[in-house]
């Protein structure tokens, strides 16, 4: 038995020279690619569409969604997701200062490189995201400077 025998019966009926794309019931991209056997439409949702460059610019796992029957990037979702990420190292580099804040071990010299990573923590904190819509919007963000340290 070959590979396209063993499939389930509506993963048969695609065309092999089309892409498919799988998507999550909140119409997160989770799949794409041409190959039916690569398929898992558990608790998901396929659509076929044709292979032309428009398409193919579509990436799982990612920011891309199918909404209101069409495929759209998240830009909102990206921003949010990298200011999570410089939070996580803004936490990963200022655990030992704080660590050694309460226990009264912090020196002069940590001690304002703590504040200023605070600082600028609050900064990435307080940021709108509510504005980004698309590309153009995204590329438009200004980011607060992080501190410079030398460790």
């Amino acid at each position: 038995m070959n590979k396209l025998e063993s499939l389930p019966e509506e993963l048969k009926n695609f065309a092999s020279d089309t892409i498919k794309i799988t998507y999550t019931g909140d119409g997160r991209v989770v799949w794409v690619g041409k190959d039916v056997t690569g398929i898992e439409p558990r608790n998901a949702s396929v659509i076929e569409v044709p292979d032309i460059t428009a398409n193919r610019r579509i990436t799982a796992p990612g920011y891309w969604f199918y909404r209101n029957d069409e495929f759209v990037f998240d830009y909102r979702l990206k921003a949010e997701d990298e200011r999570d990420a410089l939070l996580a190292q803004v936490s990963a580099r200022t655990g030992e200062w704080e660590e050694d804040l309460l226990l009264g071990l912090i020196s002069d010299e940590d001690r304002e490189k703590l504040k200023a990573y605070r600082i600028y923590a609050k900064s990435l904190q307080a940021m709108d995201f509510s504005v980004i819509t698309d590309k153009t919007s995204y590329n438009a963000i200004e980011w607060p400077a992080s501190p410079e340290i030398s460790s």
